[in-house]
This record gives structure tokens, C-alpha cells and sequence, in this order.
């Protein structure tokens, strides 16, 4: 199936690549690295141990999985984020997010999560998708920080979202970003339950 046809979204300098019928999230790709895809295939071991850190859920670190930042080289994200399972041999991806800052113009951000979450919908047969709006940040209750979230449910229950973040200088020097992730359902349902 990886080998369809793929559609590639380019907009504002960014682009998305998937297959034309990709209802399995490996079919889908950030900076041409997919779910599913081993780290060694995309980078070298010495590269993986000398930068791999333990996954932060909040403020604390948890060893189970590790997370591998992608900083240079990159054609269309500023940041590139792997994580994968510490005791997988094969260095197996469980989440990839790419990241785009967008320095004083978070409306730009939203008119690209718009066409990406409308490429993504075309693309994907069987899933549901979920909007929030724009809502206060809840990691900054009392602040003037916002959040515009998009999600897509796949029918095995893995789960690509599409993310503004609009920071307030007052609440953090976080700057104003689009997240694309694409995560397993087994890393959400670990991560979530890190949270309680």
C-alpha cells in the first residue's frame, strides 16, 4: 500500500504526504518518515543514543519511551519530533510530530491547519474528525494562551491531530506553532495514563 500513489500538499512551504487511500496512519508522512518506519532507517545508531532523552509527560520524565528531536535538514518543518518504545530493539516510531512556528501570525497557522485537516479528510475514508474551536490553553488556565485543535479517529484507533498554538508572552516564551501528529493509539492510551 506505501507504494500508491502519493498526493503531496504544498502550501506555504509546507507539505504533507500520503498515499490516496490512507486510512492506515503509516501511510502517512512527515519529512518522509512514517509510523511504523524503524529510526535506523532515517538515521544512524550513534545519531539515536547520543540524542535520545526520555519522553516528558508534564513535568516528569518517563523512561518507557524516548524521544529523538529532528532539527536540521528538514524541508518543511522547523522541528521534527520521533518518540519511540525504550525497549524496542528496531527503534519503531509511535508518534511523529512536525512543527512550523508562525512568529506574530497565528492567523496563517489556522488557514493552513484548514487546508491540511481538509487534504487529510479527502484522504481518509473511514474516520471520524473532531474540531474544538479556539479554547483557552489548559496548561494556562489563568492566561491569554489558546489552543485550535483538530483530530481524526482511524478506524484501529490511531489518531493524527492538527494543532495551532497561540502563546501569550505573558503566560510563556513558547512560540506560536502548528503541530502535525500522527500517534499510535498505544502511545496515547501510555501517555494519557502518565497524566493521572
Amino acid at each position: 500500500m506505501k507504494h500508491l500513489a502519493v498526493f503531496l500538499l504544498i502550501f506555504f512551504g509546507l507539505n504533507l504526504a500520503f498515499n490516496v487511500n490512507a486510512d492506515d496512519i503509516e501511510n502517512f508522512q512527515i519529512e518522509k518518515i512514517s509510523i511504523g518506519d524503524s529510526l535506523l532507517d532515517h538515521f544512524s545508531i550513534k545519531f539515536i543514543n547520543k540524542n535520545k532523552k526520555p519522553v516528558k509527560v508534564g513535568k516528569k520524565k518517563f523512561k518507557e519511551y524516548n524521544v529523538v528531536y529532528k532539527k536540521k535538514d528538514n524541508q518543511v518543518y522547523d522541528l521534527v519530533r520521533l518518540v519511540f518504545r525504550t525497549d524496542n530493539t528496531k527503534y519503531i516510531i509511535s508518534e511523529i510530530v512536525g512543527r512550523k512556528y508562525y512568529k506574530n501570525n497565528i492567523n496563517q497557522c489556522y488557514k493552513t491547519q484548514n487546508i491540511i485537516s481538509n487534504n487529510i479528510e479527502k484522504a481518509l475514508q473511514n474516520s471520524e474528525k473532531i474540531e474544538t474551536g479556539i479554547i483557552k490553553n489548559k496548561s494556562y488556565p489563568n492566561g491569554d494562551s489558546y489552543i485550535k485543535d483538530m483530530f481524526f479517529y482511524l478506524n484501529n484507533k490511531d489518531i493524527i491531530s492538527i494543532n495551532c498554538y497561540d502563546y501569550s508572552k505573558k503566560d510563556t516564551r513558547s512560540k506560536d506553532r502548528l503541530n502535525v501528529k500522527f500517534f499510535t493509539r498505544e502511545y496515547l492510551d501510555w501517555n494519557l495514563s502518565k497524566q493521572k
